[in-house]
């Protein structure tokens, strides 16, 4: 039996292994009357194909028809078990421990569970995910999904760590900000160029697969000076933190409220919640707890359970010492026994004695029998990678080269890309 921790946010599930392995499924769906397409596959076309998109299926876990029926797919449920399935696959006799939001009701939880007995999983115990993200002085988790946030409430007595109580802001998810991102720009480039990239489908979905590494570097930087490509060649955009901030202040604003009695360090930001700490001024100091601590955290509580599990119902307390001890291996990669210390955060990638820098994001084509590499997102691309807080993230892929990332994104680890084998390298006072 395989022991993982499988982490469920509509953004993307995200599945640790004891062996080290990471894997990540984005929260999207593409069906259609010749197939059912999930994950990556599925987004790359959510503007072009809106009508055969879905990514309300995890928010909305349900067994209800569709409103229109699909050949692939009766219910939500279906779409969330082709996700599982898909991020599952090749797992010898996965033994879960599952992380899952307190958006996530009784009922939806009770068929979650039963979805992954359908595949089969064995579910060895069961923890409501602030907890797994919080840290040890924390009171507040704050979790960005793809349709809103969750503000989970906590509270501390006689050495546990307690979920108090939890608030659900609606307005405010990961789609509702890169829209709102998407039309600032459009509005932009419009006036600078009379050129609006929301007017179509295909430029519609061109400017949401640059997103993601755009807002990647606007961590990072103020100000990001990028490229959009049109018919009328590529467009020069300049994208500006503390202009988008201002267009984004009303969504943010209601966070701002709630979170007023806290003090920053009484608070976390849950992995995948990076938007919240660059487009929401008060939250720029609050720490974005990795998916380390994570993964640390959830196989440690495995370790146990398999020995030893608790009733098969949700978690909502955790002992401050597990925290403690979970928290302080935050650099340790998640493995059985005694974890050993990560090696540095990889810089660059090497490839035929040139190292490319990957903090703007790689772009790379099959030409000929050689791997061409180029700075930056390009339109065409066979693929698009980025670093993140995460790791590599697969931004962009025409399907033309299998990509297998690697586990940690750690110097001395490998980035495969079709048959060429690139290594990761920390390059030091470049």
């Amino acid at each position: 039996m395989t022991l993982a921790l499988l982490h469920i946010n509509d953004q993307a599930l995200q599945l640790f292994t004891e062996t080290g392995e990471q894997r990540s499924e984005v929260g999207y769906v593409q069906v259609d009357e010749q197939r059912l397409v999930s994950g990556s596959a599925a987004r790359s076309n959510a503007w072009l194909q809106p009508q055969f998109s879905y990514n309300q299926h995890w928010r909305q876990l349900d067994q209800r028809p569709l409103k229109q029926s699909r050949r692939w797919a009766r219910n939500h449920a279906d779409m969330a078990f082709a996700q599982l399935r898909q991020v599952l696959d090749g797992i010898d006799q996965p033994d879960l421990v599952l992380s899952v939001p307190a958006s996530l009701n009784d009922g939806q939880l009770a068929l979650l569970l039963g979805l992954l007995k359908a595949l089969p999983a064995r579910v060895c115990g069961i923890i409501d995910s602030a907890l797994l993200g919080a840290v040890p002085h924390c009171r507040a988790v704050i979790e960005l999904q793809q349709h809103q946030t969750l503000i989970s409430h906590l509270t501390s007595a006689d050495g546990e760590l307690l979920l108090a109580r939890h608030e659900l802001l609606s307005d405010l998810g990961a789609l509702a900000i890169q829209r709102d991102i998407a039309r600032q720009l459009s509005d932009q480039l419009i006036v600078d160029t009379r050129y609006d990239p929301l007017h179509s489908s295909a430029s519609q979905q061109a400017l949401h697969d640059a997103l993601p590494t755009w807002l990647a570097q606007l961590a990072i930087h103020a100000e990001y000076l990028t490229e959009l490509p049109s018919p009328q060649g590529l467009l020069a955009l300049r994208m500006v933190r503390a202009q988008l901030q201002q267009v984004l202040a009303p969504r943010t604003a209601t966070l701002a409220r709630v979170l007023q009695s806290y003090a920053g360090e009484h608070l976390a930001i849950a992995p995948a919640g990076e938007l919240l700490s660059i487009f929401s001024p008060e939250l720029k100091a609050v720490e974005v707890i990795s998916t380390t601590v994570l993964a640390n955290r959830g196989l440690a509580l495995g370790r146990a359970w398999q020995y030893d599990p608790p009733p098969l119902g949700r978690l909502q307390s955790l002992t401050i010492a597990i925290i403690n001890a979970s928290s302080s291996r935050a650099g340790s990669a998640p493995a059985v026994g005694d974890a050993q210390p990560l090696r540095s955060p990889a810089t660059h990638l090497l490839y035929r004695d040139r190292a490319w820098s990957l903090d703007r994001g790689l772009s790379f084509n099959l030409v000929g029998e050689h791997l061409k590499i180029a700075l930056g997102q390009l339109a065409g691309a066979d693929v698009s990678l980025i670093s993140c807080a995460t790791g590599l993230q697969l931004i962009a892929s025409s399907g033309a080269l299998e990509v297998q990332l690697p586990a940690r994104n750690s110097r001395g680890e490998w980035l495969q890309i079709g048959a060429f084998k690139l290594a990761l390298i920390e390059v030091i006072d470049a």
